[in-house]
């Protein structure tokens, strides 16, 4: 009787492992196909979900500030996408994905500085310091 490599059957059965492990997940959610063929799998930016975006950031502004919300002003508002998950605002020592996303970019004034806000199109208005601040993507840059 010929003596088998122990070896080969444990090679065998960590490759064996390793398909397993690495099979097609059925429970993933399915994205959009343009989507996907756009590089990105966020959702396209609604226009009232913009109008709501400027509501919460000059109310947050107005908060940060002690201002009544009547005296800042939106100077601009833009759809865009952003280069990765970091929004334009990358936090020191921070991992964020590398796939584009869809988003907004704010610009508010109180009269005196500008204060920029980024979001996802899925999320809400954050303030960018300036020395964190980048900008979006070149491409599909919308005013709204």
């Amino acid at each position: 009787m010929r003596n088998r490599n122990p070896y080969a059957y444990t090679l065998v059965t960590l490759v064996a492992i390793m398909m397993t492990a690495c099979g097609v997940d059925s429970t993933a959610p399915k994205t959009d196909r343009s989507a996907q063929e756009q590089g990105t799998t966020q959702p396209t930016p609604d226009p009232e979900d913009k109008k709501d975006l400027a509501e919460i950031a000059l109310s947050d502004l107005a908060q940060r500030l002690g201002v009544d919300r009547q005296v800042l002003q939106v100077v601009d508002s833009s759809s865009v996408t952003w280069p990765n998950g970091a929004l334009g605002c990358p936090a020191p020592d921070g991992s964020y994905t590398q796939a584009l996303v869809q988003g907004f970019h704010l610009v508010l004034t109180d009269g005196i500085a500008e204060y920029h806000y980024h979001a996802s199109a899925a999320g809400e208005p954050f303030l960018c310091p300036d020395k964190r601040r980048g900008d979006p993507t070149a491409t599909h840059q919308q005013e709204f």
